[in-house]
């Protein structure tokens, strides 16, 4: 009885050496080196350790079953793409120019980052800024002025997170419109993956009455702008 067990394995063995191509469990036509069938959870592993190497692997599996590994940092489920603190604006100031009805916009900042995959992005702004008829004069002269900032991204002409200050100074030299101020907003909407442009800008806006009424918009540098990234998928 011994003897013919081993027969038997000593066959089985040869057949399994010989066997070439791909091997299928219930199903007469393997597409892949293993190809295992089932109506409900064809695999099952016990005793299976935590992992506790940095360069594991997630194991997934495209839409037809076959199973894939994707490194660890793929499968971030947020991060900051974009941190930009204290920037330099790329116009030091915006001059709203003399004429009836006057606005002038200006880019501040511009930043790019790029998605991996589905992600739901929160841009973020701090600007910084100041209010002269010019370097050296306050503004005194009785009239309302709008500063506003707002968002545009690369995929999409229409501006985003337009939010404003409104001023209104006095016409005598003990109310003069001076001092620094500060303008934020954020504004968050679904992105496909890719590579996206946001720039930042800012407008100043104002009615006047003469060619001589204009003013100055300086940006200042202690502004913050941020990228965060929550991935959907």
């Amino acid at each position: 009885m011994m003897k013919k067990s081993f027969l038997i394995l000593i066959g089985l063995s040869g057949l399994l050496a010989a066997q070439t191509g791909n091997v299928g469990i219930n199903t007469s036509g393997p597409t892949n080196t293993l190809h295992i069938k089932s109506t409900a959870d064809p695999i099952r592993a016990e005793g299976l350790k935590k992992s506790t190497s940095a360069t594991d692997q997630y194991l997934v599996t495209t839409s037809t079953g076959v199973l894939k590994t994707v490194d660890l940092s793929i499968k971030k489920t947020a991060e900051l793409l974009v941190d930009n603190h204290k920037f330099t604006p790329l116009v030091a100031k915006t001059i709203v120019g003399a004429g009836s009805n006057g606005s002038q916009t200006d880019k501040v900042h511009t930043a790019t980052f790029t998605l991996s995959r589905r992600a739901l992005v929160t841009t973020s702004f701090n600007l910084s800024y100041i209010l002269t008829r010019s370097p050296s004069t306050l503004l005194t002269d009785n009239r309302a002025r709008s500063v506003m900032a707002k968002l545009k991204y690369s995929d999409n002409g229409d501006y985003f997170a337009n939010v404003s200050n409104e001023f209104t100074n006095g016409g005598s030299s003990a109310s003069v419109l001076t001092g620094r101020f500060a303008i934020s907003s954020s504004h968050s909407r679904i992105f496909e993956a890719g590579t996206y442009t946001v720039d930042l800008y800012g407008t100043g806006m104002s009615n006047y009455l003469n060619s001589a009424d204009y003013f100055e918009i300086g940006w200042r540098d202690d502004n913050e702008f941020q990228v965060y990234v929550l991935y959907l998928e």
